[in-house]
């Protein structure tokens, strides 16, 4: 009857949101955490963390694209799917270049190369979800059909 009302219907989905969420949120605590490990010392497990990181942002990469490539049907690309794609791939591709760089040094030693790559994926990390929290608001944002009296 809200539903009715209201003029929208929701598809309300057991596991849809909380998905999302966590596609997202999965490769950014990784990515997190290594930075964290490595300003407190924790070389090994900032390189666990960022072999963690590898296949959960392989996997938010594909996803992406994914909803991309769905989005093609339409005849406007969104450009938010596109930057949100493109962004994951960088933030996968330099995960791996961070990690692939720390793995052979010795221990205690972390290269210059491997944290400025860390830096900037925490970055565009960063940008991602700001990304991804202006979509939600601007959907949110969005004028709603104003409820008449003849509606009712």
């Amino acid at each position: 009857m809200a539903a009715e009302l209201s003029g929208w219907e929701r598809t309300v989905r057991a596991r849809g949101e909380s998905v999302g969420v966590a596609r997202r949120l999965l490769p950014a605590l990784a990515v997190l955490l290594a930075a964290a490990a490595d300003a407190w010392g924790g070389r090994e497990l900032a390189l666990l963390c960022l072999l963690a990181a590898v296949p959960a942002a392989g996997a938010a990469a594909l996803a992406f694209f994914g909803e991309l490539v769905d989005s093609l049907e339409t005849p406007k690309i969104e450009f938010v799917r596109l930057a949100q794609a493109l962004l994951w791939a960088a933030a996968l591709a330099l995960i791996v270049l961070s990690a692939a760089l720390r793995a052979p040094a010795g221990v205690g030693e972390v290269p210059r190369q491997s944290a400025t790559a860390l830096a900037l994926c925490l970055g565009l990390v960063a940008l991602e979800g700001l990304l991804a929290a202006a979509l939600e608001f601007r959907g949110r944002l969005e004028p709603r059909p104003a409820l008449g009296l003849d509606d009712a």
